[in-house]
């Protein structure tokens, strides 16, 4: 029985832990920007809205120098977008606490260390790409590193009147930050971040004509370079398909044309009547 007893134990501890280590993941729109390092998601199931801050950047609060550039550089980035949000927990104000991705499968919190205008913070995951990222804008002297020395945002809290914050510890060591989200790739495509735009499938090669029972027309000729020859001169009384021109009349006298005689008639055209003769004159009596 007692063995009975640790075994149902030891997996009931099991699969608490398990559900403890499972990511929580939602999506929605980014519909504002609080800092650098703080966004509100509107949930595009339930049309919540919700506070989620960075695990791994925090930037200068907005009372700082850098503050209000990097408030300015994360809602260039990322205000109006699709985002995915995956997180484990929340803090005492009730903010989710997670990463956050955008369509093209990158994380907003490492791009603002990269750009200079957040810490790495390893109170969550302490993360070695962010550590490095860090390393890197550092000795660019990209965004807040142009000043010498410049105050993280723990530090600058720490100077304000008030209750003082409580301390940072690090991450437990081998706490390991949530995945990113990528679905399994279905029909066996390679698998790519959630809600990414996938690529275009090539398209197949057009196929080839076939060949045709009756030969088409043969193609015209390409134009050389070379003058055209001249039209062939036409030969002298060769029918070039003009109407002759009527033949010139013979002058009179002509054995064609014979001259009239004195008190003849003029010949009559095809159609027309003959002039009426004169009337003979009478002599003697009128």
């Amino acid at each position: 029985m007692r063995v009975k007893a640790r075994l149902c134990g030891a997996v009931l501890l099991i699969l608490i832990l398990t559900a403890s280590l499972r990511a929580d993941v939602f999506q929605g729109i980014v519909v504002g920007v609080t800092d650098g390092d703080t966004i509100t998601v509107r949930d595009s199931l339930t049309m919540t809205l919700y506070t989620v801050c960075f695990a791994d950047a925090e930037a200068p609060e907005l009372g700082q120098i850098d503050g209000a550039e990097a408030r300015n550089y994360l809602s260039n980035i990322a205000f109006g977008r699709h985002v995915i949000v995956t997180y484990y927990e929340t803090d005492s104000f009730g903010r989710i606490v997670g990463r956050v991705y955008t369509d093209d499968g990158r994380e907003l919190g490492l791009r603002m260390i990269q750009a200079g205008y957040a810490w790495h913070n390893d109170t969550f995951y302490n993360d070695a790409a962010y550590a490095q990222a860090q390393i890197v804008a550092r000795a660019a002297k990209i965004g807040l590193w142009l000043a010498l020395n410049p105050v993280a945002p723990w530090d600058y809290r720490a100077l304000k009147p008030g209750p003082p914050p409580p301390p940072r510890r690090p991450a437990p060591y081998g706490r390991r930050p949530p995945e990113p989200p990528v679905p399994p790739a279905p029909h066996g495509q390679p698998a790519r971040p959630h809600a990414a735009p996938p690529k275009p499938a090539p398209h197949p090669p057009a196929p080839a004509p076939r060949p045709s029972a009756k030969p088409g027309p043969k193609p015209a000729p390409a134009p050389s370079s070379h003058k055209a020859p001249p039209p062939p001169v036409p030969r002298p009384g060769a029918y070039n398909g003009a109407r002759p021109a009527p033949a010139p009349k013979p002058a009179p006298g002509h054995a064609a044309n014979p001259a009239p005689k004195p008190g003849a008639r003029p010949a009559t055209k095809p159609g027309e009547r003959p002039a009426p003769k004169p009337a003979p004159k009478r002599h003697g009596r009128p």
